[in-house]
This record gives C-alpha cells, sequence and structure tokens, in this order.
C-alpha cells in the first residue's frame, strides 16, 4: 500500500470472509466512499485491479465522492476508461455533481460528449443533479416567508431579489 489510509482500507476489505452479502456490500461502500474523501486517485488505483473480488461494481462509491470534489479529475479519468459501466458510473457522477455547482456548464459538457447514448446518460445524470425550484434559500420572519439567500445561477440570481425580501405571492 502506498500510504497508511490505503493500507487501513485494504484491510478492512480484506478481512470480509464469512461476512453476509449484505454486510459485504455495506461495509464496501462505505470503505470505499470513506477513502474516496481521503485520497479518491489512491482508491480508484486500488480498485481497478481488485474490483473481480467483489460480487457487483462499485465504481460508484469512489466516483460519486470523487466528482464532488474534482470533477475535472473524473473527466480525465474518463477518457482513460474502456468498460461502458464505469464509463457510465463515471459519467453520472460527473453530471451530477457539475450540475450542483453550474448547471449550464454541466448541460454544455453533457452536449459535447460524442456518443448519443453516454449524452443521454450525462443529460439525466444533470437533470438529477441540478438544483429545483427558485433558487431561493427561504426563512420566516415576523411571520412572512423571506429571502435568507439566492443560490448562484439560479432563476433567481439576477432577478434583482435580494436576501431580506419578504415574498408576497408565487404564481
Amino acid at each position: 500500500a502506498d500510504s497508511l489510509g490505503s493500507t487501513k482500507h485494504e484491510t478492512v476489505l480484506d478481512h470480509m470472509e464469512g461476512w453476509t452479502p449484505w454486510e459485504k456490500e455495506r461495509v464496501t461502500r462505505s470503505v470505499l466512499g470513506n477513502w474516496s474523501e481521503e485520497s479518491p486517485k489512491d482508491a480508484w488505483e486500488w480498485y481497478e485491479p481488485n474490483r473481480n473480488r467483489f460480487d457487483q461494481d462499485f465504481s460508484s462509491s469512489i466516483l460519486d465522492e470523487w466528482a464532488g470534489s474534482d470533477p475535472e479529475g473524473v473527466q480525465k479519468l474518463l477518457s482513460s476508461m474502456e468498460q461502458p459501466a464505469q464509463r457510465k458510473a463515471a459519467i453520472e457522477a460527473i453530471g451530477k455533481a457539475m450540475a450542483g455547482k453550474n448547471t449550464d456548464e454541466a448541460v454544455n459538457w453533457a452536449n459535447g460528449l460524442a456518443d448519443a447514448d453516454e449524452r443521454e446518460i450525462a443529460n439525466r445524470a444533470v437533470y438529477d443533479g441540478a438544483p429545483r425550484g427558485i433558487g431561493a434559500v427561504p426563512g420566516i420572519e415576523q411571520g412572512f416567508p423571506i429571502i435568507r439567500g439566492i443560490v448562484p445561477g439560479s432563476p433567481l440570481d439576477g432577478s434583482g431579489a435580494q436576501p431580506g425580501d419578504r415574498i408576497l405571492e408565487l404564481w
């Protein structure tokens, strides 16, 4: 192992003999997700040659965390991926992560994918990851609904509405 962290994670994953399938699945997802928070590249580099040890694909456990903190890193990884299931997991992770930060950029990225099936996967992920609503962080002040904050890039952003404004009606 390259680091103390990867040794700790590998040790847990190496000692699941006799566990139920449910226990193995839950622990594997948790360990890989936690490892990805600390060092997603190390987690991926360990998982790639070891993925055949598992009864199911846990790519998303790593890629979702990684894309949340470094979508560009997962985009670079995507360019070297060949397996359709892993490409799909990476595209979904990137689309959701990007949509949460800037929906327009995420849509542009998704529409820029060369493969039509992958564009569809990416656009679905962007839709699933995009914030919903008008983009207001609501609150109550003196019995009235107010805007406590405005989500950047949302429909409300740039509309002239300001934090502290009362919401008088919705239509």
